[in-house]
């Protein structure tokens, strides 16, 4: 029974030592345009922060989507520099481009066709 409790201590000792000796880094992030969903190694943020406090010993996935819009994965790779863990890239700035025939932009499309095919007309039979 002893042992059992040192194994579990030493387990658990080692697993808190670990994650908090490991150097953090605070990425600033860009994202946009509006509103976006953010996820980090695949869990949802709550909110959308201007930055991101990581373990820089290890790489992270960051996936940005909004409806209409193509979604982007950007991966930040851990790497030695210095003797120092670091992430790179170390700003992360993402612009979202409207998915080619969305809806929305389709409406403004037709609408500005229509005012101008309007006008010819109008001008065609004065």
């Amino acid at each position: 029974m002893q042992n059992r409790i040192v194994g579990w201590s030493g387990l658990l000792l080692s697993l808190v030592v670990g994650g908090a000796c490991a150097t953090r880094q605070l990425v600033p992030l860009d994202l946009g345009p509006g509103p976006v969903e953010l996820y980090v190694d695949g869990e949802r943020a709550d909110e959308v922060p201007v930055e991101l406090e990581l373990r820089a010993d290890r790489d992270h996935k960051l996936f940005v989507k909004r409806a209409g819009f193509v979604p982007q994965l950007v991966v930040l790779e851990a790497s030695e520099v210095d003797g120092r863990d670091q992430l790179a890239p170390e700003h992360v700035r993402v612009r979202l481009e409207p998915i080619a025939g969305n809806r929305e932009l389709r409406i403004e499309d037709a609408s500005e066709e229509a005012d101008g095919s309007d006008r010819e007309a109008t001008g065609s039979s004065n």
